[in-house]
């Protein structure tokens, strides 16, 4: 964008590189898009962190038809899994209560049994 304006007939391609190893993980070729409004739905299959490389060559533009404008984002991908311990320690106390509870209702029951029992001999 220039001066608030959209850009229009522009070829986008997209690379992503692991950061670490240079690997490349995804390319997606160029592609026509008649305004600037674009998106790349990409769901990243690993942990780590990435290099996105942006490539646009804007239609009549001098500088920018032959040689791409070339962009690079730096991205890091953490795990979207809650570790198992994560979401078990909020609930410790609530199965500790529980746990309590049933306990004191069962040595209840063995002491009014214990009771009715001495009653009546």
């Amino acid at each position: 964008m220039e001066n608030k304006t959209d850009v229009y007939n522009v070829f986008v391609s997209l690379i992503i590189k692991d950061k670490e190893s240079g690997n490349i993980v995804e390319q997606i070729p160029y592609k026509f898009y008649e305004f600037g409004d674009i998106t790349f739905p990409y769901a990243f299959q690993n942990t780590g962190d990435y290099i996105v490389t942006f490539h646009a060559r804007i239609n009549g533009d001098p500088n920018y038809k032959v040689n791409p404008l070339i962009a690079n984002f730096d991205i890091s991908v953490m795990s979207s899994e809650i570790p198992f311990i994560a979401w078990m320690v909020p609930l410790i106390p609530i199965i500790a209560a529980i746990a309590g509870i049933v306990i004191y209702i069962d040595f209840s029951k063995r002491q009014r049994n214990n009771e009715s029992r001495n009653a009546t001999t």
